[in-house]
């Protein structure tokens, strides 16, 4: 045979390893490359033009059958064979119309493939001792391939068993003339011929053979030897060869038979089910081309008897299915391939009221009757699309409506298209009364709105009580700050002139009483210097509560002033970076920020142990920026949450209403190393005062 160069393609690296051993009995024969899935498979077809390609079935991205319809069509010159683990009696027809030439089961790539790729290339000259009046190996190989596309058709079509085995023999005498075939099937012991299937052999000889046991004092017969030692077994001379049983023998040559070849035929387990056998006329060694008619008859003979033991093992599914549904607690009803009613389950059975006898009746027009047209048409629709493509198709809580018109009834339903014992398919509606969930849902949900409702109204109240709750607050924050303005300015216009008049009477008696009585000159110093210390006192006392100099000079000049004051009063190096744009704000927005610094540097000096602060106020696109740094040993973690949840002292109170008022925001944070406030306030753009609110 000239060389042949093969394409594997399968998802699996076992497979294709198996596969390139398989083939390396060959070599002639060259794996050209490997594929991991359809797309893969066609790139490189085009790209190697194979002369075979090995196509598995189901890959990821591209199926098998898809790829080899693209192969066909891009690579003409690429044989494709199918190699699967899929009933080839269902996936054949399919695999045809994609243009393979054959089909190998996964489980008898052993013992079919190579053959199969030798029946489709052209093989090699007849080996030595074969007959010389042989047909062409090309014509031989095209009539072979073509016998297998009819049996598997005869197959997959579920003809009976007996039939499919006959058609198999009647092929093997066809293609080639003077021999006859028949299989021989074990029965359940697997210790006895159960029968013997034949189109050639007499009916009394296929009687008499099944009588005689497969193994007998007299000997073994050729079809239990091979069954035994699951390998092929040939007699090449029945009458002069004494190991064999003397009774088979004796009825062999009775009906002509001078040599046979057995070839036992496996399950898809691997286990022996049956033996085909070839029958000459003359005594001789069959030759290497009837050798490959037993392979071949015991392979289709394996697929036909598979179909068959699937078929029962269905009917004994369907059967133990129909109880099931009869025994369901939901609602089960079955349809066949023309949406005919099979069988419905006795819950199923009152949803379908007024009909009473169901079963073979057109299921589009039983629904017709007692739903909606629209809603009949919907769901007939929806039963065809899942029959034809296999989607299911899942609804939950509908209301069908009902010809006529009647209670509200809410349903979950779903249907599946199922396998039919005798081939096709047909589909399956599996439904339950969801109308207590849904009743119970709906009122849930509605005394879950009224007590959101409630909710909400008791919310609103809150919010009222909340926002009048901070007005309060901010408006006796205001009336405080007014109290502090009026007694510094009392202080400083009262008091402190006061002072400064005293401080001047005695300065002036001071002078006089230098000149007449220096003792008393003496104590009248002492005096002014307690009145100088007592006008210092009331002064600072003033500027804290309300320093002149945020009306006089702004925020920048009264922050300024306090710094420094309290800078020197504390020890505390205080850094302040003021925005060169900052310009004046409302008044009342100054005297917010004055005091929220106020409090902040002095919690610093009270709490923190920090030794310097650095304090930045800047104005910046429409926002007030105010941050407030320390390094000192920060807020305990226990009290920074408390903070951050709102709930804190006085003073950290009274700043978060100042900011909230001005619909600020401020930010506490804190860590070992120190603490931060900052603090955004919104602010019109530009440095000119606001109007004052």
């Amino acid at each position: 045979m000239a060389r042949v160069r093969i394409l594997i393609v399968d998802d699996h690296e076992l497979v294709r390893q198996g596969l390139r051993a398989l083939l390396a009995r060959r070599p002639a024969w060259e794996v050209c490359g490997e594929a991991a899935d359809g797309v893969e498979a066609v790139e490189k077809a085009a790209q190697l033009q194979p002369d075979i390609v090995l196509l598995d079935v189901s890959m990821p991205r591209l199926g098998g059958l898809e790829a080899a319809a693209l192969i066909r069509r891009e690579s003409p010159c690429s044989e494709i064979v199918i190699v699967s683990q899929h009933d080839p009696a269902e996936i054949l027809p399919s695999a045809l119309e994609a243009g393979a030439r054959g089909f190998v089961s996964k489980s008898d790539i052993g013992s079919t493939l190579l053959s199969l790729i030798e029946s489709i290339m052209q093989p090699a000259a007849p080996r030595a001792g074969e007959n010389a009046a042989e047909p062409p190996e090309r014509q031989r190989a095209e009539s072979l391939l073509l016998e297998q596309n009819h049996l598997l058709e005869l197959i997959a079509r579920g003809r009976p068993l007996d039939d499919c085995l006959r058609a198999i023999t009647e092929s093997i005498a066809n293609l080639q003339p003077g021999v006859r075939a028949a299989i021989a099937l074990l029965d359940a012991s697997r210790t006895r011929i159960e029968r013997i299937v034949s189109s050639r052999l007499p009916t009394q000889l296929a009687t008499e053979l099944c009588a005689l046991p497969i193994v007998s004092d007299s000997g073994a017969v050729p079809w239990g030897a091979a069954l035994g030692r699951v390998a092929p077994v040939t007699c090449a001379d029945i009458a002069g060869d004494a190991q064999w049983s003397r009774e088979w023998r004796e009825l062999c040559t009775a009906h002509g038979l001078r040599a046979v070849h057995a070839t036992p035929a496996w399950d898809a387990d691997g286990i022996a089910i049956a033996s085909f056998f070839v029958c000459l006329g003359e005594a001789r060694e069959p030759n290497a081309w009837e050798r490959d008619l037993a392979q071949f008859g015991a392979h289709l003979g394996s697929l036909a008897i598979e179909r068959k033991q699937v078929e029962e093992m269905l009917r004994q599914r369907s059967a133990q299915l129909e109880t099931l549904v009869d025994q369901a607690p939901i609602g089960v009803f079955l349809l066949d391939g023309d949406l005919r009613i099979r069988q419905v389950n006795p819950v199923a059975r009152p949803s379908f009221r007024p009909f009473l006898d169901l079963v073979g009746r057109d299921y589009s027009e039983v629904l017709h009757e007692i739903r909606t047209p629209d809603y009949a048409a919907k769901v007939v629709r929806i039963f065809r699309h899942t029959l034809a493509t296999g989607e299911s198709y899942e609804a939950l809580e509908q209301s069908p409506p009902r010809v006529g018109g009647s209670a509200t009834v809410y349903y979950d339903w779903r249907v599946d298209r199922i396998p039919l014992p005798e081939g096709g398919h047909g589909v399956v509606c599996y439904f339950r009364n969801a109308s207590v969930e849904v009743q119970a849902r709906a009122a849930l949900q509605e005394a879950r709105d009224h007590l959101e409702s409630r909710v909400r109204e008791r919310t609103e109240e809150l919010e009222k009580a909340y926002k009048s709750l901070r007005v309060l607050s901010m408006r006796m924050m205001q009336m405080q700050d007014e109290d502090r303005r009026r007694i510094a300015r009392d202080l400083h216009d009262s008091a402190g002139q006061l002072l400064a008049a005293l401080g001047m009477e005695l300065a002036s008696l001071d002078r006089r009483a230098s000149a007449l009585s220096p003792e008393l000159a003496t104590d009248i110093n002492g005096s002014l210097q307690l009145v100088q210390q007592l006008t210092q006192d009331i002064r600072t006392a003033s500027y804290l509560l309300h320093p002149p100099l945020l009306d006089d000079a702004g925020l920048s000049g009264a922050l300024r002033w306090y710094v420094a004051g309290l800078s020197k009063r504390s020890g505390i190096a205080i850094t302040l970076e003021l925005d060169e744009a900052l310009g004046r704000l409302p008044r009342d927005l100054e005297a917010a920020v004055f005091h929220i610094v106020q409090e902040s540097l002095t919690n610093i000096h009270r709490h923190s142990g920090s030794k310097t602060a650095t304090l930045r106020i800047a104005r910046t696109g429409g926002r007030l920026l105010l941050d407030i740094e320390d390094e000192g040993s920060g807020i305990p973690a226990d009290i920074l949450e408390e903070i951050q949840t709102q709930g804190s002292g006085v003073g950290i109170a009274g700043m978060r209403e100042r900011v909230l008022h001005f619909n600020g925001d401020m930010r506490i944070t804190s860590v070992d190393s120190g603490t931060r406030i900052a603090v955004t306030f919104p602010v019109e753009p530009g440095g000119a005062r606001a109007p004052t609110h």
